[in-house]
């Protein structure tokens, strides 16, 4: 089940994994089912993807020391340097040093 209350994106999807959708009346959020051979209807077709890109590599971790922060939502945040390149992708994110 996907709730939202994007209708139009609910009734474009409904279009895409061929499911009927129909807009919640007079409620700020709408319902898709999804059933669970939606995938066998001949609406999905699989892509291949590299795992890893070409430019990657794994590197060796030398410390990492964590840095509380104290307050009403305390978190942990943990602090690096990266050498001899500034940024990295991680999990397809953008990651650089702290300056």
């Amino acid at each position: 089940m996907i709730v939202s209350a994007n209708a139009p994106f609910l009734a474009e999807l409904a279009q895409i994994i061929g499911a009927r959708f129909s807009p919640s009346k007079g409620k700020t959020a709408s319902q898709l089912y999804v059933s669970n051979r939606w995938a066998y209807r001949n609406t999905f077709a699989p892509e291949e993807h590299p795992l890893d890109p070409p430019e990657s590599s794994w590197i060796k971790v030398h410390e990492a020391r964590p840095r509380p922060a104290l307050g009403p939502k305390p978190f942990t945040f943990y602090g690096y340097r990266l050498a001899p390149y500034p940024t990295f992708l991680l999990n397809g994110h953008l990651v650089r040093e702290a300056r």
